[in-house]
């Protein structure tokens, strides 16, 4: 939904800054042809931009590349500040709030008005399309009832309709509709001259497509404005045809002028006079545009053309950035199989890979310590949303792998990937996200590190109870213990009483294998992939993999994956 929404700004900026190019450079020169097929690329492409891409090679035209940098940037900003607003949207916080009183409980989960507010405006959105494609089709339906009503005259191959109440002159498609007092009087002659020129044009079919696309950026005000410059180059294409044609300006204007007053209302016609009827007659007193004109012409298309280079090859980098995790993970794999000579290109390159085993770190087979995690990991350009490639033999004891976790989680680096093989020797690729330190900063300052004391709380079998927050404390290292079924029966208990007040707390010890640790941490999520699938079944009675996305949402609401992971 969010990127829905970020789609249709970015269009709405890029129709904005386009359109405000030909208002400033284009707008009162004589190429209109050239003007009337930019208003209409104006559209199409800010429709189109945001969703190509198209890479160059870098360096080549530096201001492109510096413009790609600077505006990778910027979106790369806005795209993570809002995924954290969405992601809050689905998201509430457990209050761990001391002062709270030990007899509270949280009965229900508070009302979401972020994802509420989204759900509005996208459905307000919907509703402007909707009215937009029917009022056009009410529009052609209204001139197609008036084609068949009115009686038809062929007046120099134009199919002329005699309509019987006063109107201005206007064409659609291929119809002329005139009032019928006019048909046997001497400016018709000039009337069909003029709306001739639009029909065999085809400026109908313009005015049919803009609108349709118009509907779907009808919130921005300029794509109303865009539609009338539209109209108005037209006016200005049929009126020059007029003169070129030998017809008198001054009659033609004076005939403009007669027909002043006009209650035409259709947005897709073309009518014989507008309110602008002012500015169509300074634009036929105009000199045609000379060499400043066509330069200026010539800046606004090289400036058109720079502006979609460089939003082509920013999109290129944001597409390689969605599919850096699959171009990793392949090499990585082949790595992983013993082919050292991967070919890699950009910054695309093959991160290092940690292993741990036999109490050693290494990186890429040579042994490191962990205070050079951080220097390692920049030196790779790692960031806090890069893949941290990890290699853990299933028989290494705890302790090193979780001082090499804390550490990942102090720099801000959660995203691990781990490696390892089944009994079979089958090769196996695990993503995971390593649970967060929200203070976690650059600082080797262990003060940062929590500490979570439960002395003083009520304990009653493996629950602790503190400040009206229940805490479920599970072992990892322990044996006989059913962690699915544990967490399951714990999380069930609050979800029916629509509490969120609660936590489950899992410790492991030093001395466990991580093969131990991996696999009872895997039984406890699957407690509540357990809950999820009892809950699809009850409230659907489908299996959660067959859930509609609304529905997904319905099962998933009120539960919360609240698991710490807490280390001696």
């Amino acid at each position: 939904m969010i990127k829905f929404i970020i789609y249709l700004l970015e269009s709405s900026a890029i129709l904005a800054v386009l359109y405000l190019l030909y208002i400033v450079m284009m707008k009162k020169e004589t190429f209109f042809t050239l003007n009337r097929f930019f208003l209409i690329g104006i559209v199409v492409f800010s429709l189109l931009l945001p969703l190509m891409s198209f890479d160059f090679s870098q360096g080549k035209i530096a201001v492109i590349d510096n413009s790609v940098e600077e505006l990778n940037k910027f979106r790369t900003s806005y795209y993570e500040t809002a995924e954290a607003w969405e992601y809050e949207a689905n998201t509430t916080p457990i209050s761990l709030d001391n002062s709270t009183p030990t007899t509270k409980v949280v009965e229900s989960a508070p009302i979401d008005w972020t994802n509420i507010l989204l759900k509005f405006v996208i459905g307000i959105y919907i509703i402007g399309i909707v009215f937009c494609l029917s009022k056009l089709f009410w529009t052609v339906r209204r001139l197609r009832n008036m084609i068949l009503i009115y009686p038809t005259t062929q007046i120099d191959g134009i199919t002329v309709v005699r309509v019987s109440h006063q109107i201005a002159p206007f064409s659609f498609l291929r119809y002329a509709f005139v009032h019928e007092e006019i048909v046997d009087t001497s400016a018709l002659d000039q009337i069909i001259a003029h709306e001739k020129t639009h029909i065999e044009q085809k400026h109908s079919i313009d005015l049919i497509f803009i609108q349709f696309l118009a509907a779907f950026l009808w919130f921005n005000p300029l794509i109303w404005k865009l539609i009338n410059s539209l109209k108005t180059t037209h006016e200005y294409i049929a009126d020059k045809n007029i003169i070129k044609a030998g017809y008198s300006l001054v009659d033609y204007q004076t005939l403009l002028l007669r027909q002043l007053v006009s209650d035409n209302s259709y947005g897709l016609v073309h009518n014989f006079n507008l309110s602008f009827i002012k500015k169509r007659i300074t634009m036929m007193k105009s000199n045609k545009s000379g060499f400043f004109g066509k330069l200026k012409v010539a800046l606004t298309i090289t400036c058109a053309i720079l502006f979609s280079l460089v939003l082509f090859q920013c999109n290129s980098k944001i597409e390689q950035k969605e599919e850096a995790s699959i171009q990793l993970e392949a090499n990585l794999k082949k790595y992983m199989e013993g082919e050292n000579n991967i070919v890699t290109t950009g910054e695309y390159k093959t991160p290092p890979l940690f292993t741990v085993a036999n109490d050693q770190l290494k990186v890429n087979g040579k042994p490191f310590k962990i205070s050079e995690v951080q220097s390692i990991l920049e030196e790779a350009s790692i960031g806090r949303h890069g893949l941290v490639p990890l290699k853990i033999d299933g028989n290494q004891k705890m302790k090193k792998v979780r001082e090499f976790q804390a550490e990942l989680r102090r720099l801000d680096r959660r995203k691990v990937i781990y490696y390892g093989e089944t009994a079979s020797g089958k090769q196996m690729i695990q993503p995971f996200l390593v649970p967060p330190f929200h203070w976690a900063n650059p600082s080797r300052d262990d003060s940062l590190y929590p500490e979570f004391d439960l002395t003083n709380a009520t304990i009653e079998g493996n629950v602790a109870t503190l400040d009206g927050i229940e805490y479920l404390q599970l072992n990892l290292s322990s044996t006989g213990v059913n962690y699915k079924e544990e967490v399951y029966q714990f999380v069930k208990k609050h979800v029916d009483k629509k509490s969120i007040a609660y936590l489950v707390s899992v410790t492991y010890d030093d001395t466990d294998t991580f093969e131990n640790y991996l696999t009872n941490l895997a039984n406890v999520f699957q407690g509540f992939e357990k809950l999820y699938q009892v809950r699809s079944q009850e409230m659907f009675g489908k299996e959660r993999q067959n859930l509609e996305r609304s529905e997904i949402t319905d099962v998933s609401d009120g539960v919360y994956k609240a698991v710490f992971i807490a280390e001696k």
